[in-house]
């Protein structure tokens, strides 16, 4: 391996080993940090290989933190993970690991918080502004009107 990326993979290795990481992010930060196009893959490579980086470890931390820490629905994780260019396949087997049970009842719990603030509307268009609200957390249209 070239001791021209040496430095730079030591430090993605300390980020990583911290935080979950990407191989987008890791790109975005080898462009912030001016490294040269031709060393984009070895890094990532290498990172890959060790196991710092995984697409499918990075997808099923990320819908497990974006439910329960941001309370976003399937539509909006789905993005964020596109986003990311996370492959389709990991998207989905991370997806599917959402429990039916948990994720209704964290769209309730935002519907009734939402609700309290909407007392002053009339009932019909109370229902639009929390059917717009769930629809801007990424919730599906369907499961908000059951809810609502």
């Amino acid at each position: 391996m070239d001791t021209a990326i040496k430095p730079t993979l030591k430090k993605l290795q300390q980020i990583c080993s911290r935080q979950e990481k990407c191989k987008a992010d890791i790109v975005d930060y080898l462009i912030r940090h001016d490294v040269p196009q031709h060393m984009h893959e070895p890094v990532i490579q290498s990172l890959t290989a060790d196991k710092f980086i995984d697409e499918n470890r990075y997808a099923r931390a990320a819908v497990q933190d974006k439910l329960k820490l941001n309370r976003w629905g399937r539509i909006k994780i789905r993005y964020f993970l596109r986003s990311k260019r996370i492959p389709e396949e990991a998207i989905q087997n991370a997806m599917d690991l959402i429990d039916e049970d948990h994720y209704r009842h964290i769209l309730e719990q935002e519907l009734k918080k939402k609700a309290l603030s909407l007392k002053k509307y009339e009932a019909e268009t109370r229902k639009a502004k929390l059917l717009h609200f769930a629809a801007s957390r990424g919730f599906e249209e369907e499961l908000a009107w059951k809810v609502i």
